[in-house]
């Protein structure tokens, strides 16, 4: 297991599995990745008692994707979907696990379909089994996805339907294959830079309990991440749209994103909102003047 290759991993499928969900909901769900760790028989244990829902979906080329999460958020996600209140049977009838197939096979492709759409690289999956499972048949796990396989906690929510769903994905190791080393190599810078900033900001609230707000305003070893390259985004505006819109959208289609032209454009690094302001024209190419920020030390902040 590559922890960061796994990291990648993890984040790109849950992204491309609850942007599926969001487009059968009309909805924006949320997701946060844990860290990565690799399967072991007792942490599974705990797992399957807490998650016992499993989707389970092999990969033609090798190795497996097992997504796990709770009966009732699988019935409320399921129901929305369907326009019918969530079963509560304790068991789970094969209608009902036919249903909840023909809803989450599509998200397990949409969790793919993410390296594909972003790298380039292709996993296909047969299609997706799902069953209630129990702590003393965890070892099906592991010889399902291999010893070295890596797990990662998922926390969720779904407005209006899941407001803090837990899940947990499992997958082979040979799938971290999908994961260019480019990406890799920026990664690790990532996680070197939090690891960084948390020890900076540990040691400065330590100094600020005796020397006061002031001497916490920034880190003095901010000089060690000054040339490290981040991504900067430019936001003129965003709107959710129905999948069916999207689907008619084409050359010439026009949409509304919600923003005023006199509002101020957003300014984000990593996906953090840092600043705001107005657009510009500078040698025929498109420029942002900054008019508001936020205060250094909540830049830095944001970054963690």
């Amino acid at each position: 297991m590559n922890a960061a290759a796994s990291r990648l991993f993890a984040e790109g499928f849950s992204k491309g599995y609850c942007d599926v969900i969001g487009a059968m909901l009309s909805a924006e769900p949320m997701f946060q990745a844990g860290e990565p760790q690799q399967i072991i028989a007792e942490l599974l244990s705990q797992m399957t008692a807490e998650l016992p829902l499993l989707m389970h979906a092999a990969a033609v080329d090798g190795g497996a994707i097992l997504f796990m999460t709770t009966l009732e958020d699988a019935r409320l996600l399921t129901a929305a979907v369907m326009g019918n209140e969530p079963a509560t049977d304790p068991e789970l009838a094969p209608d009902e696990e036919a249903t909840m197939k023909e809803i989450f096979d599509p998200c397990m492709g949409g969790g793919v379909s993410h390296f594909k759409e972003k790298y380039g690289e292709v996993i296909e999956l047969q299609p997706t089994e799902i069953r209630l499972i129990e702590p003393g048949q965890a070892g099906i796990l592991i010889e399902t996805a291999g010893d070295a396989a890596a797990m990662v906690r998922i926390a969720y929510s779904v407005p209006g339907i899941v407001e803090e769903g837990q899940a947990a994905l499992i997958f082979s190791d040979v799938l971290e294959r999908v994961i260019p080393p480019e990406e890799l190599e920026g990664a690790s810078g990532e996680a070197d830079v939090q690891d960084i900033m948390q020890q900076t900001f540990n040691a400065n609230n330590q100094a600020g309990a005796t020397a006061g707000p002031a001497a916490r305003e920034l880190p003095g070893n901010i000089e060690m991440i000054l040339d490290i390259g981040l991504n900067v985004t430019a936001r003129l505006g965003r709107i959710e749209m129905p999948l069916s819109q999207i689907l008619e959208l084409g050359p010439g289609s026009i949409i509304e994103v919600g923003h005023s032209v006199d509002e101020p454009v957003e300014l984000l690094v990593n996906n953090k909102l840092i600043a705001r302001g107005d657009v510009v024209v500078v040698e025929e190419k498109f420029g942002l003047r900054i008019t508001e920020i936020v205060s250094p030390a909540e830049r830095i902040e944001s970054l963690r």
